[in-house]
């Protein structure tokens, strides 16, 4: 994708909270469970070229031959629905600790508008949305992961 010049995690996680009422009339918590869970990674990407592009317009590249130049390729807009596939997310950092983000099942969207202003660089944002899905790691029988794997040693 070309160098990313903005990436967050954003976790949404739904709670339920239990009370008991005291004999004194007050409600005291006393059991919270998670209701819900979602994994979401917006990101804004700067290379401006035809695969970011295809992925922002949800296109999809003209190949019939009559209607291509090869120096100026065509892209049709809106022509593909969301593609799902895996991801492996590469945090490199000077100071702190660098991590790998294994993620088994995604989909990349576009994620809010693209600015064009002639006085920085063009960028665009996506959204990488996580899904659960039950993956067995090959490496180790007994690890099952439903939103991926975080490593967290250094990156070779």
């Amino acid at each position: 994708m070309g160098n990313i010049v903005m990436a967050e995690f954003a976790p949404d996680v739904s709670y339920l909270e239990h009370y008991i009422t005291t004999s004194a009339g007050d409600k005291r918590r006393d059991h919270t469970i998670v209701t819900s869970r979602a994994l979401n990674i917006p990101f804004t990407f700067d290379e401006m070229n035809q695969d970011n592009l295809e992925r922002y317009f949800m296109g999809q590249e003209v190949t019939d031959a009559s209607c291509v130049d090869a120096a100026s390729p065509l892209i049709k807009v809106f022509e593909n629905v969301l593609d799902y596939g895996s991801a492996q997310l590469y945090f490199r950092t000077d100071i702190g600790q660098d991590m790998v983000y294994m993620i088994p099942k995604c989909t990349i969207r576009p994620d809010g508008n693209m600015a064009m202003n002639i006085e920085d660089w063009w960028t665009g944002p996506l959204m990488l949305e996580v899904f659960y899905y039950s993956w067995t790691v090959t490496t180790c029988a007994s690890c099952t992961a439903y939103y991926g794997l975080l490593s967290v040693s250094d990156i070779s």
